[in-house]
């Protein structure tokens, strides 16, 4: 009888490992099976903007924006130009150029759910964009806003995943 209940039990795991492997050959948000993560991952810090205030929205280190990013939960708001947003950009990330809000906030601003989280970045460490789309989006009413401040920079350099759109 014990037996039988391992072969089942191994069966299990066996069928559950099949369909994991096939659900992520196929999901859009593709965990890689072997690659090379950050070495900063774990880090205590995360870079702080020179404007940034204790009522702003929190910031995220860069293996907490990497679980946002795996968790597929959050939506990555991309606050750079779309000229940068078009020569790469975090996958699915949405481009809302910050520099021009009014412009691009009536199709945007519908595509964001405020039940999610929202990741804003921009270019890094020399860039305030993320954190003032964090703060203009926190006026239109999202509460659930996080921002990335080390940016596109630090995530393309720490060989996290990229998507650079055909032409």
């Amino acid at each position: 009888m014990n037996k039988q209940i391992l072969t089942r039990a191994a069966l299990i795991v066996l069928l559950a490992t099949v369909l994991a492997l096939a659900h992520n050959a196929v999901s859009p948000h593709r965990i890689a099976y072997v690659g090379t993560w950050p070495s900063t991952f774990g880090t205590d810090s995360a870079a702080v903007p020179p404007s940034y205030q204790e009522d702003d929205p929190p910031i995220l280190r860069l293996d907490e924006a990497a679980a946002y990013f795996q968790s597929a939960g959050a939506q990555f708001v991309d606050a750079r130009d779309e000229a940068d947003y078009q020569l790469g950009h975090i996958p699915g990330a949405i481009n809302f150029p910050f520099d021009y809000y009014d412009d691009h906030a009536g199709t945007v601003l519908p595509r964001l759910d405020k039940e999610r989280d929202i990741v804003t970045y921009c270019g890094g460490a020399d860039c305030e964009l993320s954190l003032y789309m964090a703060r203009q989006l926190r006026n239109e009413g999202y509460t659930k806003i996080h921002i990335f401040f080390g940016g596109f920079t630090q995530w393309q350099e720490s060989g996290l995943p990229v998507e650079v759109p055909e032409p």
